[in-house]
């Protein structure tokens, strides 16, 4: 690839990113200052790795550390599943499909 596309994608990724963080954060203080704790289903969720690099991987994990909400718990030794707890994991499918079509995806087009 391209090395000007790297950094293109890479800038993108990283606005990406602080839009995530920031949506984020406003969905953590409204659920802290304005839902009941009886909605919010916190739990741990297991997401397929497979096809990542380690290193892809790990930028992967950092990230959803970064982000506040969700953190990242472990990953398997074959780096084939990254176990992460989220404060609401009501809908684990759609979480898990945000992660995929987010931030991996933007992972990817920097590092492909």
């Amino acid at each position: 690839m391209n090395i000007l596309k790297r950094v293109y994608y890479f800038f993108v990724f990283a606005l990406f990113f602080l839009g995530t963080f920031i949506k984020a954060n406003l969905t953590m203080a409204w659920a802290v200052l304005c839902q009941p704790l009886s909605t919010l289903k916190p739990g741990f969720i297991t997401l397929d790795i497979k096809k990542l690099t380690i290193f892809e991987a790990l930028i992967l994990a950092h990230c959803i550390t970064l982000t506040p909400g969700t953190t990242s718990i472990d990953m398997s030794e074959d780096c084939n599943d990254l176990t992460i707890h989220a404060f609401d994991a009501r809908n684990p499918g759609a979480l898990k499909k945000e992660i995929r079509t987010g931030i991996q995806a933007s992972i990817l087009r920097v590092t492909r």
